[in-house]
């Protein structure tokens, strides 16, 4: 992007702040001017504004003038969007802006248009822009994204896309019954359209026409306006949107979450997201239909990567010697990238890789030739880690990777660690706080889940592991449940503390309790909690604002 100087006309209120954001309130009409400006050829002038409600329904409608002429008009939504204007004049400009209709507030004299947050310019030559369509940038748990309208534009050089045959970004749909498409087109002539699947997935789309598009078939007007210097447009459009009734109180028509857009020319990596997208329509049809003889592969791929602990003895709830019992002559069995790459179908069909060991993970001596492997891949590793083996190395090797990390601690302090492991606590704070500080330059990955177990034990110390969460800027508390088993006998002594599984089961009314609890502390340090006791339930379950849900799950 290139910045000329913006002298401002008539028609612009005094900057103001929303907390946030900087922003002008416009007249009914206004101007600014640029100077002397050189830049050749086809340009946008991008603005993000927003306008107002109407209870009229009366669309806001702001045309712009470049030294006189008309150049384009835009209905203003009434949260701030993105909105682009093309040009090519050069030399001195005049802008100015024209609304349809204003409004007023009781107790302000002024006249409101629209606010103004940001304008800036788009050379030709630049590319991936989000030119309109789309709102500000959001973060979730997993990627940057901005949402993008029923329609939205990217902005394409043509000279990149003849050097790159393929865009691709993630995308993340709301909807699990695989009802929404995308379309995407390039001078009216479309080049993918595409069934999203729910949640967040990595996605390819061709930037050259199929061969069965025929040059006679092409919009004459596209045909020689490709003729000039200037940048491609592509054109995002969607079948539905998300239903009112699930964002009430945000008035912004939302579509899909989509990250930022990367080019390449890799056939493999195309193919091969072809083959996940394929094989994830048939997964999800064959469940549909209750079939249990399945052509598709499964969308998750649980693998053991690790079958050695680094806490001896082992935490007191742990059924470490009876599962190194059932793994028999498999419990040290190497699994590393070689063998992921190995499963073939299985690994490539894979979303979500979920590392199920009984055993300590960051522990692996290939764990960062792993991570950087299902990174390459585009694959999203779950990964569960007592804590206790932060190091530089594995600190490094997990930052800017797409990674769920549950980190295990089930205690607050040191006195209630030591009695469900062992007295290694104060090694483990400094390295969650050193990985938080530097995942915040790597995109805020990998995604810190901090899991708490609510046992007898350690129920005395649940606000203070909200305290430790807020500290550490975790992404979710996780509550986990301490599972049933019939006739455990598990027992161990630590800590000074006589654990007897049996006993430390909560009633369900004591469970409720906490659930209650984790209302009011999660308002309180403003920390999400995600409820696994609600594992596989379909239905969101929200109260007070507190989501009871996995990370993973979400709306439909």
């Amino acid at each position: 992007m290139f910045s000329p100087e913006i002298l401002l006309g008539a028609g612009w209120y005094p900057e103001e702040n929303d907390g946030i954001h900087a922003f002008r309130w416009m007249k009914k009409e206004a101007n600014f001017f640029i100077k002397n400006y050189q830049v050749t050829g086809r340009k946008y002038l991008l603005i993000t504004a927003a306008g107002h409600a109407d209870p009229e329904e009366q669309h806001v409608i702001l045309e712009l003038y470049i030294n006189g002429q008309k150049k384009g008009e835009k209905e203003i939504d009434e949260s701030f969007c993105s909105y682009a204007f093309p040009f090519e004049e050069t030399g001195n400009i005049q802008f100015d802006f024209a609304l349809n209709k204003t409004f007023s507030v009781p107790g302000d004299g002024r006249q409101l248009g629209i606010m103004l947050r940001r304008m800036e310019f788009i050379k030709a030559s630049e590319t991936g822009i989000f030119l309109e369509g789309w709102y500000g940038w959001e973060f979730d748990d997993l990627f940057p994204f901005r949402w993008m309208k029923k329609k939205a534009k990217f902005n394409l050089s043509t000279e990149h896309k003849r050097k790159q045959k393929y865009i691709s970004f993630y995308i993340f749909s709301e909807f699990h019954d695989f009802s929404q498409k995308l379309n995407i087109s390039l001078h009216d002539s479309a080049l993918s359209e595409i069934t999203l699947l729910p949640k967040w997935n990595f996605y390819s789309f061709p930037l050259q026409l199929a061969p069965s598009v025929k040059k006679e078939q092409m919009n004459p007007e596209s045909e020689m306006a490709a003729d000039r210097p200037r940048t491609d447009e592509l054109n995002l459009s969607l079948n539905r949107v998300l239903p009112e009734e699930y964002h009430q109180g945000d008035g912004r028509q939302l579509g899909i979450r989509v990250s930022y857009p990367e080019f390449h020319d890799h056939d493999e990596t195309h193919r091969l997201f072809m083959f996940f997208h394929k094989n994830a329509l048939l997964n999800y049809q064959e469940m549909r239909e209750g079939k249990t003889k399945l052509a598709s592969f499964p969308l998750n791929l649980g693998v053991d990567l690790y079958g050695k602990c680094n806490i001896y003895p082992h935490c007191v709830y742990c059924l470490w010697e009876r599962m190194k019992e059932l793994e028999g002559e498999y419990a040290e069995v190497n699994v590393d990238e070689r063998t992921l790459e190995g499963y073939g179908h299985f690994f490539q069909s894979a979303r979500l890789v979920i590392n199920c060991s009984f055993g300590e993970p960051l522990l692996h001596l290939r764990f960062g030739e792993i991570l950087e492997f299902c990174q390459e891949q585009k694959k999203i590793l779950e990964i569960s880690t007592n804590g206790q083996s932060f190091t530089p190395r594995t600190i490094q090797a997990l930052l800017g990777k797409p990674v769920y990390l549950y980190v295990s601690l089930d205690a607050a302090c040191k006195d209630t660690y030591a009695k469900i492991r062992n007295d290694r606590w104060d090694s483990i704070i400094p390295h969650l706080k050193l990985l938080n500080q530097e995942r915040k330059k790597k995109g805020n990955l990998p995604k810190i889940y901090m899991v708490f177990m609510p046992m007898r034990v350690n129920l005395g110390d649940l606000e203070a592991y909200f305290q430790l969460c807020q500290i550490i800027e975790a992404d979710s508390l996780v509550l986990r449940p301490l599972n049933y088993l019939e006739n455990p006998q598990i027992e161990a002594d630590r800590g000074g503390y006589h654990f007897d599984y049996e006993k430390e089961l909560l009633s369900s009314q004591e469970l409720e309790e906490v659930f209650w609890k984790c209302d009011e502390y999660s308002k309180k340090y403003d920390v999400p909690v995600a409820n696994q006791f609600t594992f596989g339930k379909t239905e969101e379950l929200v109260s007070n604002g507190t989501s009871y849900l996995s990370p993973e799950k979400q709306r439909f």
